[in-house]
């Protein structure tokens, strides 16, 4: 990771695993550093991005929603404080999960929803 930014998104779920001889194309999409933040990648039991999934953080003082792009991820900047945030993810025709998450610096979280 590049000093001073965030890892926003990237076209591959990280950690990134190859096998030997296999060439693999990797887009990141950096945002500017903040010293709290929080991001989401949302995968469906055969672990395959799941697009437009909506995943809503709350706790006292804090609640945003954002929807994942194309990649399943979601990245929230700038949260208030360390903390532990209630994250509710859904997506159509998959059930809900929801996780309370520690957020500390910043975190990297995964959730894998199972379809209905």
């Amino acid at each position: 990771v590049a000093t001073g930014y965030d890892i926003q998104e990237t076209s591959l779920p990280l950690p990134l695993v190859l096998n030997p001889a296999v060439n693999a194309t990797l887009t990141i999409k950096l945002a500017a550093h903040t010293p709290t933040s929080l991001h989401v990648t949302v995968l469906s039991s055969t672990q395959l991005p799941i697009e437009n999934a909506s995943v809503h953080v709350v706790k006292t003082g804090y609640d945003t929603t954002k929807q994942t792009g194309a990649y399943g991820q979601a990245f929230f900047p700038g949260m208030p404080q360390d903390a532990t945030y209630t994250v509710t993810v859904q997506a159509s025709s998959y059930q809900q999960s929801v996780q309370d998450v520690v957020v500390n610096g910043t975190t990297d979280v995964k959730f894998t929803l199972t379809a209905l």
